[in-house]
């Protein structure tokens, strides 16, 4: 009997203690909850007083008196209720972990990686190497491998010296960018997570490149801001109505050496880059006509097929680079006299964009090789298949020798007939 009024106690000294862990466990999770910031966005800039200066916009999940208080640089933003949505802090610093750290001593809570979305750098920044930017946040646990990574423009013709937006401003605009854009790339830029930025900075066959935010002045009455201006450059993803200040346009690609960024890729670049790289979804060109030297022609393109790339080396090693490519068309305005849709129209129509685009991946080839120095198009993994051993491959240091390419385009582009929109 007293063997079974011993246990009878065990057994309930140990359900005690079971509900008292349940019970604080809860307790404990619920603190930590209200002590963790969740960072939705980074944006970092070059520093006045310490090397950088990083902006981190904060998701408010409800409105408290912490989540409206902000620095000397802060700033929030409310949803339509009038709750805050989310509030941007800034802080100089020498590293990020030293700036992650200074924020949580200012906020008085933990900042959270695990919902960032979107890591903005400068062109400042970018210019001046961002290996160890890229390290830093690949080695979080916390931090998602999908978060991307994006290069900020700011046009000096649409900002004097002193109009200049702070990152702090920029910054929401370009988490709404990414959040927004329902496709991973658009027709003229790409979304690259910092994972994929990372993997190719240690590719010894390929160079890395991200997406180029374009922060537009609309008050500005610059060219560059003339909406109605037809072309390539002027069809983007991008976030703002005409009643805001600033407007973020996704346009392009920024193109690194090693972790420095060497230059930047233009609209029909970039084209130009998905073509080669098997990444064109479609997109829209605008040729020249080949009936009116005044008009153009806009054709809606698509690959009918991967890209096939073959790389030679001769006797001292420079390598031969052909490509052969197959697009096929649609046609979206046309304007010829007569209204005819004949044969003959047709095949002038291709014959003027395989000429106009074969000129394009011939220009984009050749800037990317002896003006950017670096292969973003990973023509190098075809250049691997000239080598036995990965010694030899490794010896012959392919991103040196990129700059010393030729090239041979050979490009088909096929209208379909039936495609065509007149006026007829």
């Amino acid at each position: 009997m007293t063997h079974y009024h011993w246990i009878k106690r065990i057994f309930i000294v140990i359900i005690f203690f079971s509900i008292m862990y349940t019970f604080f466990t809860n307790v404990l999770s619920s603190q930590r909850l209200d002590n963790l910031a969740y960072v939705v966005s980074i944006g970092i800039d070059e520093g006045e007083i310490e090397k950088y200066k990083l902006t981190f916009q904060i998701s408010t999940v409800k409105s408290s008196s912490s989540s409206s208080e902000g620095g000397s640089e802060g700033s929030s933003s409310s949803d339509s209720s009038g709750m805050p949505s989310y509030v941007t802090h800034t802080v100089e610093c020498n590293s990020i972990d030293m700036g992650i750290s200074l924020m949580n001593t200012y906020i008085n809570k933990q900042l959270n990686l695990s919902h960032c979305k979107v890591i903005v750098l400068s062109e400042a920044v970018a210019k001046k190497g961002i290996r160890s930017i890229v390290y830093n946040f690949v080695n979080k646990i916390e931090m998602l491998p999908d978060c991307s990574i994006m290069v900020c423009s700011i046009p000096e013709k649409e900002f004097d010296g002193k109009d200049v937006p702070a990152m702090g401003k920029i910054l929401p605009k370009f988490f709404d960018l990414t959040t927004n854009t329902e496709e991973e790339e658009t027709e003229y830029s790409q979304n690259i997570s910092i994972n994929d930025f990372y993997v190719a900075l240690e590719n010894p066959l390929a160079e890395p490149y991200c997406g180029i935010g374009i922060v537009h002045n609309t008050k500005s009455k610059s060219p560059l801001n003339d909406k109605n201006t037809i072309g390539i450059d002027k069809t983007s993803s991008s976030i703002a109505s005409q009643e805001e200040e600033l407007m973020v346009d996704l346009l392009g690609l920024a193109a690194f050496k090693d972790d420095v960024m060497v230059g930047e890729l233009s609209g029909i670049e970039t084209l130009c880059h998905f073509i080669l790289t098997d990444h064109l979804d479609q997109g829209i060109v605008t040729i020249p006509s080949p009936f009116d030297s005044k008009d153009n022609l806009n054709i809606y393109i698509s690959m009918t097929r991967n890209p096939k790339i073959h790389v030679y080396l001769d006797d001292g090693g420079t390598p031969f680079i052909k490509v052969d490519a197959n697009l096929i068309g649609r046609l979206l305005s046309f304007n010829n006299t007569d209204g005819t849709l004949n044969e003959d129209v047709i095949k002038q129509i291709e014959d003027a964009a395989e000429k106009y685009l074969t000129k394009q991946l011939y220009d984009y080839l050749y800037k990317t090789s002896k003006e950017l120095k670096c292969d973003i198009s990973s023509i190098g993994k075809y250049a691997s298949l000239n080598f036995l051993t990965r010694q030899e491959l490794e010896n012959y240091h392919w991103l040196d020798n990129y700059s010393t390419a030729n090239f041979a385009v050979q490009l088909n582009v096929g209208i379909k007939s039936g495609y065509f929109l007149t006026n007829k």
